[in-house]
């Protein structure tokens, strides 16, 4: 039987390989768009509106309205998009066939992506979600917004044409119908409204037909550390339903149809929060559980427990994601609050300022205890970001700086504690807390720090320390607030470059550790091991996850190291002591050498004389 010859591979010229494999790259990228800059960015989107009366076919309200949104990739490459706090004028009609022009805020509560890159550089993102448009504590309008925005790349702005005056009368609504179609067609409709309400003062409700749409967008490039992270979105809108809920429902029935629509709608948010950052299962289950009492009406009380519960799940797993406190100088932050805040919330902080007999819930008072209860200089911050829905309270990050808006969160919890004294700021400069410590803790816990820290009668005046300006600045003067502001810029996607602030943080933790090496040796050798920790999880490319983790559990063993810091260093001789021990023990060693070699003399010469002895003639 012949044998079977061996089959022969067929060998393929490499070089072929890579020249396929280089054309195929070519053809790719050549044919690919090109992407728009992944750096974060900021956009403004122009809008003009119109609202129709249904029934008497007339126009009731005209608006303008500057929506701002904030763009930036998270560390998987995925390009996010946030809403943020926007402010217009609204021309609106009243029963009295007068005009009256009304500010109001506004905010787009969802939206869909993720966006598609075109070849010019722009980014074309399709947003799916509701305009919500209030103006003096009440809802003005909330409407169906669906159009397609075509953002330029960053310095650039695009404008569209709108028409100036809008039709009444017989056919207005089928005229307003096709200008609504024809902006849907080209990507820029949206505003919807059909049988919505429109509150206008004396508050009727009006059945309306109307359209909203974009007549400019531009974008720049977001200024650094000023970004809104969703950590401080999902905490902040926990803390307004454990605080709030309580003015919606009461012994099981809705008393504010208004606020009670609003915590339904913050815990909705909440939801979409907590999904796209991943958080615990136990953080999950009581956020379900929370929104299954809200929709059952249940106790304030019971509501505000499980509020606070998950809060602290949240503080555990998700602090390092929230904005580092940074506030300026409180004393020089006190004009701002004159300036920006004492129309409505009075100058002294009572709620009573000249604008606020006008608002509608009445603005808060910042010097009454049930006011301020549950109320964190973080949720403060949030507030002066964001504004709050379902308030006159709008939105000042544009018109504040970051620090400034930090110093007046401080500055508006300090404004009721007056009882401070010499006693008490010694003894609450005893209590050691970090900057992070007072920007998420209520007064209720606070005060219970005071009471461990000495007898009852004093623990007002160390709470009045705490929120003074001596406490924050003490605090924000700790060596260790640039280390943690670092770790948190590293890990949470704030910084291009994951390496810069690691390194920064690096060197500064080894500055310090000599001397709380010194106090505390165990304490100084884990902080070092626990940031060393952080810098092999993103050298080494870990998760996402993973790296958080061991950034968060780096948090507490900077904070013993800083606590070590703190105690009094071990005493040392003095210098001429020291000196005085070292000559003796030098004299010491030079008397012991001598004696020991005339010891050994003798010993030596005793035989001899022995000798001698024993030869000589008795």
């Amino acid at each position: 039987m012949t044998p079977s010859k061996p089959l022969r591979t067929r060998r393929r010229s490499p070089g072929l390989a890579w020249l396929a494999l280089a054309a195929w790259l070519v053809a790719v990228l050549t044919a690919a768009p090109a992407r728009a800059d992944h750096a974060a960015r900021d956009i403004v989107v122009r809008l003009r509106g119109i609202f129709l009366d249904q029934t008497e076919k007339k126009v009731v309200a005209r608006l303008d309205l500057t929506l701002p949104l904030h763009e930036w990739v998270d560390r998987q490459g995925e390009v996010k998009l946030e809403p943020r706090t926007g402010t217009g004028t609204a021309v609106v009609r009243g029963l009295d066939g007068r005009d009256e022009e009304i500010a109001f805020t506004a905010r787009l509560t969802r939206f869909a992506g993720p966006p598609q890159d075109l070849p010019d550089g722009s980014r074309r993102w399709s947003l799916r979600g509701d305009l919500y448009l209030q103006a003096r504590g009440r809802a003005l309008v909330e409407t169906e917004f669906c159009p397609e925005l075509e953002v330029p790349p960053p310095g650039q702005t695009r404008t569209y044409e709108a028409p100036e005056t809008w039709p009444e009368g017989d056919g207005a609504a089928e005229e307003l119908g096709r200008a609504m179609l024809k902006l849907s067609q080209a990507g820029r409709g949206g505003g919807v409204i059909h049988g919505r309400d429109l509150w206008v003062r004396p508050v009727p409700a009006i059945p309306l037909l109307g359209v909203v749409h974009v007549i400019e967008v531009g974008s720049k490039p977001s200024a650094a550390g000023t970004t809104e992270r969703e950590a401080d979105q999902l905490l902040n809108r926990i803390q307004y339903v454990a605080a709030d809920y309580a003015r919606a429902v009461r012994d099981g029935q809705i008393t504010n149809d208004l606020e009670y629509g609003e915590q339904v709608r913050l815990l909705q948010e909440a939801s979409i929060l907590a999904d796209r950052l991943g958080v615990t299962e136990e953080a999950r289950r009581l956020l379900v559980e929370v929104r299954k009492q809200v929709d059952w009406r249940s106790s304030p009380v019971e509501v505000a427990a499980l509020c606070k519960r998950l809060e602290a799940e949240l503080l555990a797993t998700l602090g390092l994601l929230l904005s580092s406190p940074l506030p300026s100088s409180l004393a020089e932050v006190a004009p701002i609050y004159r300036a920006q805040c004492a129309a409505c919330h009075g100058e002294s902080g009572d709620g009573r300022g000249p604008s606020a007999r006008d608002l509608e819930p009445p603005p808060r008072s910042f010097l009454d205890p049930a006011e301020t209860a549950g109320m964190t200089p973080h949720r403060a911050y949030m507030a002066l970001t964001s504004g709050v829905p379902g308030t006159a309270m709008a939105a000042f990050e544009e018109a504040i700086p970051l620090e400034q808006r930090w110093a007046l969160a401080f500055y508006v919890l300090s404004l009721r504690h007056t009882d401070r004294s010499a006693a008490g700021l010694d003894a609450g400069r005893a209590v050691s807390l970090s900057l992070d410590e007072l920007a998420t803790s209520t007064d209720e816990a606070l005060a219970a720090r005071a009471a461990k820290a000495g007898d009852s009668g004093a623990a007002a005046e160390i709470l009045a320390y705490f929120r003074s300006a001596s406490g924050v600045e003490a605090a924000a003067a700790s060596p260790f607030e640039p280390i943690r502001r670092d770790l948190r810029a590293a890990v949470s996607g704030e910084a291009e470059d994951a390496a810069v602030p690691l390194d920064r943080a690096q060197q500064a933790l080894s500055a310090l550790l000599p001397e709380v090496r010194r106090r505390d040796e165990a304490a100084a050798d884990e902080a070092a091991a626990a940031l060393d920790g952080v810098q092999k999880a993103v050298s080494s490319g870990a998760a996402d996850t993973e790296i958080r983790r061991s950034a968060w559990s780096a948090f507490p063993a900077l904070r013993r190291a800083e606590l070590a810091l703190q105690r009094p260093a071990p005493k040392r001789f003095l210098p001429g002591l020291a000196a005085l021990l070292g000559l003796a023990a030098m004299a010491f060693i030079v008397l012991f050498t001598l004696a020991a070699r005339r010891t050994s003399r003798l010993r030596a010469g005793t035989p001899s004389a022995l000798a001698s002895t024993s030869g000589s003639p008795s």
